[in-house]
């Protein structure tokens, strides 16, 4: 008889933060295909963390949904092993209002912004050409922003 056990391979974790400008609360919703982690209700700068083992397979995949106000929910993979296992063990997605982004923008005292992404997920984003143009729109409307 062929026994096989689903083994974990390494930790990891998600953490998504409600970065909406305002005081609008977001609904968050994750899932994998084994685990529903319920609704969380974030009001603006709270953040919902969770962790789990991925498995040898490299398939290990959590989604989400999020939705403020009367929006339309908004969907993203939050976690998959075979897109992040060697950029990110805690990835941290940042809820703005165009959306689920793992790249965080924010000014310092002396009025200069900070933009702070790990040197693999920048490579990462710049890998493909539409992803170079995606990137290069959220810096770019960032920086719009707090000028």
């Amino acid at each position: 008889m062929l026994t096989l056990a689903w083994a974990t391979v390494d930790p990891a974790s998600v953490e998504i933060t409600n970065s909406l400008e305002g005081s609008e609360t977001i609904n968050v919703h994750c899932k994998s295909k084994d685990d529903d982690l319920g609704l969380h209700v974030l009001s603006i700068g709270q953040s919902y963390k969770f962790s789990f083992g991925t498995n040898f397979l490299q398939n290990t995949l959590f989604f989400c949904s999020v939705q403020w106000g009367n929006g339309p929910l908004l969907y993203f993979d939050a976690y998959k092993q075979s897109r992040d296992n060697k950029i990110c063990t805690d990835c941290h997605w940042y809820i703005h209002k165009d959306g689920p982004c793992r790249l965080r923008v924010s000014p310092d005292g002396n009025g200069k912004v900070k933009i702070k992404i790990s040197k693999k997920e920048l490579a990462k984003l710049f890998e493909k050409q539409h992803q170079r143009a995606f990137a290069e729109q959220v810096l770019l409307r960032f920086l719009r922003q707090v000028d």
